[in-house]
């Protein structure tokens, strides 16, 4: 599987800080909206000086500006405009004692803290505004965010899903939403998610950046390039996109065309870590090992922690005859454990401690090697078993489509729809206790299953169990928000 790794970047209106993943997908987008009611042209110095992009006033209110703290919060727009981040700090801070429930200071002072890096404090304001104002969904988005950026997936679907509730046209929440799915194994769905936001606000150009990441992870290369031409027309500038165009050029083997983008991309981000992998695989093909590993060298420089690219700087040691770099190379590819599947590192590893004489320890990197590779096969085996149990399901032989389904999550146990739809078959069968931990476990696994939720309502409202009521809304909004396209997965109402 051919690598995507993009450090992107805001342009336009709509702010994005992302961290993507290869193989996973993962791209973040936090709304960082602050309503400055009086001074417009505070936005523009704001989005310069905390590399968000602000998406203008949330709403137009108007504060009293002779009040101590309106004076304090303003006075933080001001130093922040100018790059004075401790100042700006400190008059947020003494907003939001003057008034505890400015929300809006509660809010740029989360925004502020997230800048800095200090996560945990972010976090507190955002959930202060939350409190204060249970309808500012900005502050749902921001927060589910966060719980994607820290994998707790069904924090962040339930955040991101209130957000979307309150505004159904939240561009942030939806390319959050897209983050999570992607994450989730849905790359269909989060490609629709995209598509919508982009029918929402057709003029941001960031939307059409990610539009075609996504299309280029489902090696749709020429759509992908359709929509990378679109951002290039909205902002010929736009941080990444370059890169991605390049990734792309070279997918469709148009190495010349792909070679320009990536001198483009340095040319606006000397350290753009894609573009520089970009240039080395095309200088590894050309035969020229010493340049391809001068790229690399400066991508792992500019702070690339990746998989791959301490894979293919090991590999390019290796050719050179540079073992010990060699080895060092592919051991900080498992550390940096960016990609699920190892097995190349691995196997990079344990060639290289063959060649040395180190038979035994190289042993072990090839038994790890097998593992993943049977694990690999296994997983295929439990998708073909997950159908015959759906099978077995529909002829109503639900004895045969428990065991079935029971046999699947002992080959794969993070088989979300396997989970569910042993639910669905151990409802069918009466044994509805281990029908709802069924559900709870495919929740767990993947939140955004609206069937999974349905199913854990009827069974809480068998019961006159007043959770199945938020379930219930959960699974409304799911189907209402988020596209539901799983194969092979029961319906609940097919119990009886």
């Amino acid at each position: 599987m051919r690598e995507s790794q993009h450090k992107r970047a805001s342009s336009g209106l709509i702010n994005r800080a992302f961290k993507r993943k290869s193989g996973a997908n993962e791209i973040i987008w936090l709304c960082i909206v602050l309503s400055v009611p009086f001074c417009a042209n505070h936005t523009s110095a704001l989005e310069a000086a905390s590399g968000f992009q602000v998406s203008g006033p949330s709403s137009q209110q108007h504060f009293d500006e002779g009040k101590d703290y309106v004076r304090e919060y303003n006075a933080g727009l001001f130093y922040l405009g100018r790059g004075n981040t401790a100042a700006a700090t400190a008059a947020f801070e003494a907003a939001t004692k003057l008034k505890p429930d400015f929300k809006e200071a509660h809010y740029a002072l989360g925004s502020l803290y997230l800048r800095l890096g200090k996560t945990s404090l972010a976090k507190d304001e955002f959930r202060r505004v939350e409190t204060i104002d249970p309808d500012f969904g900005d502050a749902y988005n921001s927060l589910g965010a966060l719980s994607a950026l820290e994998h707790q997936y069904l924090a962040a679907t339930d955040q991101l899903l209130r957000a979307l509730e309150l505004d159904p046209g939240n561009v942030e929440a939806l390319g959050n939403m897209s983050s999570v799915l992607n994450d989730l194994g849905g790359k269909k769905a989060a490609l629709e998610l995209l598509e919508r936001a982009v029918r929402i606000a057709p003029q941001y150009a960031t939307l059409y950046l990610s539009k075609g990441r996504e299309l280029d992870e489902m090696a749709r290369y020429s759509e992908a390039m359709k929509s990378y031409n679109e951002a290039l027309r909205l902002d010929p500038h736009l941080s990444g996109l370059h890169s991605s165009m390049g990734l792309t050029l070279l997918a469709l083997g148009q190495a010349d065309e792909a070679t320009r983008e990536f001198h483009t991309a340095l040319e606006l981000n000397s350290n753009d870590s894609i573009a520089l992998r970009g240039l080395a695989q095309i200088a590894g093909t050309e035969g020229n090992l010493t340049a391809a590993a001068g790229y690399l060298e400066r991508a792992v420089k500019a702070g690339s922690d990746d998989y791959y690219c301490h894979i293919r700087l090991g590999k390019l040691h290796q050719q050179q005859g540079r073992l010990k770099e060699a080895d060092a190379e592919f051991r900080a590819a498992l550390r940096s454990n960016t990609n699920s599947n190892s097995t190349e590192a691995l196997f990079g590893l344990a060639k290289l401690l063959h060649a040395e004489g180190k038979i035994q320890e190289a042993q072990i990197y090839f038994e790890r090697v097998q593992i993943l590779h049977q694990k690999e096969l296994a997983v295929a085996d439990a998708t073909v078993l997950n159908a015959r149990g759906v099978n077995l399901w529909s002829q109503g032989e639900i004895e045969g489509a428990v065991a079935v389904f029971r046999k699947v999550l002992t080959i794969d146990p993070g088989f979300a729809i396997a989970y569910h739809n042993l639910g669905v078959a151990l409802a069918g069968g009466r044994m509805a206790l281990d029908a709802m931990d069924a559900f709870r476990t495919a929740i767990g696994l993947r939140p955004d299953l609206a069937a999974s939720h349905y199913g854990l309502a009827m069974l809480l409202k068998d019961e006159n169990n007043p959770l199945a009521e938020e379930e219930f809304h959960k699974a409304k909004l799911l189907e209402r928000f988020v596209p539901q396209l799983d194969p092979n997965i029961i319906p609940f109402h097919n119990k009886d």
